[in-house]
């Protein structure tokens, strides 16, 4: 019976071991230094929030974003760094490399229900190494714990309909495209099962998480559909001017437009037949249809095919990581189907049984090799936030010059705001010009005499209610101080 009892716990443990190892590996050897430029202004939410907004009952940024994102993740992470003391990011980085390995663990478990052990092993194993995954895995953005939850919520589909609707809910506050998705796979239960008594219970927890979430946004924002409004209706993505219905954009738009079709297509197929695993197949072909919509009718925000694999092109990669758990589900699909064309020959099944071990070593060769391939561009992107923004910082002689008074940052540029808390600037003496008036220069002026701003980061071509910082030279009050690339710190004098 022990004997037994190890064997049923072995691969898991080898499953999450392997998982966790490759993500802190990754974290402390090739990424010491967080490169997402979203993650310092998550961070930013999260710290603001805990020694600034909770005691007003509210989330809280310096650049007004603060309910622009999902709410989980900032308040996961201010949790931590209120438990940890801290105000280092490395907590949550630590948190989402186990809580992505956690991931692997459900998809293992997930493809052992519905295909068989050795395939949910071998699968698994996949994605504890595939590149995209281990990445996003390791910074402190919102995606893994998002798509935790996804999973989590497949495990409770079948037999608890109420604790699936909770989990689903949990991940519509961690990322807003889960808004959709989430609401999608509650239907399932009237598309697929049509059955009312499931799908009540599943509507019910999703609406006991989203429910108040809901109303916390309209109390707050004036709208419960702000992150949507935002997210799709606004940025979509991007900010400023970036290429909509251009030449340019149009053949993606296409793409994106033939994959939104043959999306459709395989749901209705799915919808027809109706397979064991249904829920897997309508999960991730709802989410690839989401995308579809929003890739080829969006204004702002179009996305190329490299952008799901280039990790130099931004936070674009970081929206896929569920498209490569599903491309990691579907292999076995593909492979019982070879396999049932040579059923009836047993030297075919053989072969083809020898085929797949040599398939997952090539394609697990492959990822380390991505893997590998990706670590340098990983690390010198981490160095290059070091010496573009906090070395500056350090030349700039500001913090050895710095008396007191309140250092005013232009939006948009959290990391700086978490380079000085690091070195000991109190986050009250910290402030965005976002606050500032815009306008009359004597009413901004009296914003920062009022604020009594001692101290002025400017970032050329930010907006900022003095606009002929972006000259050089000294505008009273304004001299310059030290200026670096695009940046420009200012010694505000006590004169007007």
């Amino acid at each position: 019976m022990l004997e037994g009892d190890n064997r049923f716990w072995l691969r898991p443990c080898i499953i999450m071991g392997i998982a966790l190892t490759v993500r802190l590996a990754f974290l402390f050897m090739v990424v010491p230094i967080d490169f997402a430029w979203d993650s310092y202004h998550r961070w930013q939410i999260a710290y603001y929030t805990l020694h600034t907004g909770l005691r007003h009952g509210r989330m809280w940024d310096l650049f007004g974003m603060e309910y622009y994102w999902g709410i989980l993740p900032e308040l996961t992470e201010a949790f931590l760094l209120w438990l940890s003391k801290s105000s280092s990011l490395i907590a949550f980085r630590i948190f989402n490399a186990t809580i992505g390995s956690a991931s692997i663990l459900l998809l293992y478990r997930i493809c052992k229900k519905y295909f068989n052990e050795r395939t949910a092993f071998a699968l698994s194993l996949l994605a504890a190494i595939c590149p995209p995954i281990v990445i996003w895995d390791t910074i402190a953005l919102d995606g893994s714990l998002g798509v935790f939850f996804l999973l989590l919520s497949l495990c409770f589909y079948e037999r608890r309909q109420y604790l699936c609707g909770v989990t689903l809910g949990l991940a519509s506050m961690c990322r807003v495209e889960f808004y959709f998705v989430t609401l999608g796979l509650c239907l399932c239960y009237l598309v697929f099962e049509r059955s009312g008594t499931k799908f009540v219970p599943a509507i019910s927890g999703w609406l006991t998480v989203m429910g108040p979430y809901l109303w916390f946004l309209q109390t707050r924002t004036g709208d419960w559909l702000y992150q949507v409004r935002w997210n799709y209706l606004c940025s979509m993505g991007a900010w400023g001017l970036s290429p909509a219905w251009f030449s340019e954009s149009l053949p993606w738009r296409v793409m994106w437009g033939i994959i939104l079709f043959a999306t459709i297509l395989s749901l209705v197929h799915v919808y027809r037949k109706k397979p064991p695993n249904y829920i897997i197949w309508a999960l991730f072909l709802g989410y690839t249809m989401f995308q579809g919509v929003v890739y080829t009718v969006s204004v702002t925000r179009y996305v190329a095919l490299h952008d799901m694999f280039s990790i130099m092109l931004g936070l674009q990669n970081i929206r896929f990581v569920p498209n490569y758990m599903f491309a990691i589900i579907l292999a076995p699909v593909l492979i019982n189907k070879l396999r049932s064309a040579h059923f009836s020959n047993p030297l075919g099944r053989v072969k083809i049984k020898r085929g797949q071990v040599v398939s997952a070593v090539i394609v697990a060769f492959l990822f380390a090799a991505w893997l590998y391939a990706d670590a340098p561009v990983c690390n010198s992107m981490s160095r290059d936030l070091k010496s573009t923004w906090w070395d500056a910082i350090d030349r700039s002689g500001l913090l050895s010059h710095y008396r007191g008074g309140t250092i005013i940052i232009d939006p948009g540029w959290p990391q700086v705001t978490y380079y000085l808390i690091q070195r000991g600037i109190s986050h009250e003496h910290i402030l965005g010009s976002l606050y500032c008036p815009e306008g009359e220069r004597n009413q901004s002026l009296a914003w920062f005499r009022k604020e009594n701003a001692t101290w002025y980061i400017h970032i050329l071509g930010v907006s900022s209610p003095f606009p002929e910082l972006d000259t050089s030279g000294d505008h009273p009050p304004f001299y310059i101080f030290y200026a670096e690339h695009a940046m420009r710190v200012y010694k505000i004098s006590g004169e007007s």
